[in-house]
C-alpha cells in the first residue's frame, strides 16, 4: 500500500497514551508497559493513530467502568503458526507487537484467548451494543494484517489484545542515521496549527525525531497570536485550512500582514489544494492533502528550507 510506511509503533502507542489519560479524571488510571527497544511496523500512519486512540476511548473505558484501573501491556510475541491454526485465524506465524488491554494485576491465558471475530461468528461471544468500536478496531489490524483477541478474565472484565506483526531491521535501519535519513532532518523551529488533537503528540513527537523544535496552536488566532509573540524564531507554520474561531484562511492573510516573508505550508483534509489557490497565489508555499505519510511531510519541509 502507498500509505503504509515504517514506524515506530511504540512511539504511536505511547502518544495515544499520552491523548487519552487526559480523557480518565479523578481516580481513574491508565497504566502503560511497552520494551525499551525500537519496534518497526509497516502501516498507515493515521489508521494506527485512530487504532490506538480507539483502543483507549473504547476498551479502556470498558474496564474502568468497572475497575479504577487499566493496564495496557506492549511487548513483541513470537507466536508460532500453532498457536494461530489453533484458533483458525488466517495468521502466519513470526513476531508480533502485542498490546494487551486488561484490569489490573489479570494477565492474558493463551490458553483462554480466541479471535475477536471468530468468536462473534461462532456465537461464543454476543454482539454488545457498543461492538461497532471493536469491530473497526478489527478491520484496522486485518488491513494491517494483524489479529484481535478477546478473552473474559477472572473477574469478568473483558480483555483485548491487537496483534501486528513486526518489520524486520535492516541492518542499516540500526544505524542512528543514514544518509536518507540525515537528508531529511533539521533544526529549525515549525509552528503546527491544527485543531486535530487527537494525533498532535504523534505529529510533534516525529517532527522532533527529526530534529525539529515544535510549537503548537490549536487554531488560528492562536497561531496569529504565538507567531507575533516569538519574532524572528518561527521558521515554518504547518497551517490546517479548517478550524474552529479562525480558520486557516484568515490566520494565513494575518500572518502576511505582520511578516511578508511568513513561510507557511498549508495542509487540510477538506479542502482540496484547488480550493486553497487563492492563498498559495497569495504566498503560502505549499500545500498537503490530509491524511499524509510522515516521509511526504518530512521531504516538504526540507525543500522548502533548501530552496
Amino acid at each position: 500500500d502507498k500509505e503504509f510506511e515504517s514506524l515506530d509503533i511504540q512511539l504511536l502507542l505511547s502518544g495515544a497514551v499520552k491523548r487519552g489519560k487526559r480523557v480518565f479524571r479523578g481516580s481513574k488510571t491508565v497504566d502503560l508497559t511497552t520494551e525499551d527497544d525500537e519496534i518497526l511496523v509497516r502501516g498507515s500512519l493515521f489508521q494506527l493513530q485512530t487504532l490506538f486512540m480507539k483502543g483507549l476511548l473504547s476498551l479502556a473505558s470498558r474496564i474502568l467502568d468497572r475497575s479504577d484501573h487499566v493496564c495496557i501491556k506492549a511487548a513483541v510475541r513470537t507466536l508460532p503458526d500453532s498457536f494461530f491454526s489453533l484458533m483458525k485465524s488466517d495468521c502466519p506465524g513470526g513476531r508480533y507487537f502485542s498490546v494487551s488491554f486488561l484490569p489490573c494485576g489479570d494477565d492474558f491465558e493463551e490458553g483462554r484467548q480466541v479471535p475477536f471475530f471468530g468468536a462473534l461468528l461462532s456465537g461464543e461471544r454476543q454482539v454488545e451494543e457498543d461492538d461497532l468500536e471493536l469491530l473497526q478496531i478489527y478491520g484496522i489490524l486485518k488491513q494491517h494484517n494483524g489479529e484481535a483477541l478477546v478473552q473474559r478474565t477472572t473477574d469478568s472484565v473483558p480483555g483485548f489484545t491487537m496483534l501486528l506483526p513486526v518489520q524486520e531491521k535492516r541492518r542499516n535501519m540500526q544505524a542512528p542515521h543514514n544518509i536518507e535519513d540525515a537528508a531529511l532532518r533539521g533544526s529549525e523551529t515549525i509552528l503546527l496549527v491544527d485543531d486535530e488533537d487527537m494525533i498532535w503528540d504523534v505529529i510533534i513527537d516525529m517532527l522532533q525525531e527529526l530534529g525539529y523544535s515544535v510549537i503548537l496552536a490549536a487554531n488560528g488566532l492562536d497561531a496569529v497570536e504565538i507567531y507575533r509573540e516569538n519574532p524572528g524564531t518561527i521558521d515554518l507554520v504547518i497551517l490546517d485550512m479548517v478550524m474552529p474561531e479562525m480558520d486557516g484562511y484568515q490566520a494565513f492573510f494575518e500572518l502576511k500582514k505582520h511578516d511578508d516573508k511568513v513561510k507557511v505550508l498549508l495542509s487540510s483534509g477538506y479542502v482540496s489544494e484547488e480550493d486553497a489557490r487563492d492563498v498559495l497565489e497569495a504566498g503560502a508555499v505549499g500545500f498537503l492533502q490530509k491524511p499524509y505519510r510522515m516521509q511526504e511531510l518530512a521531504k516538504r519541509i526540507r525543500a522548502i528550507f533548501d530552496r
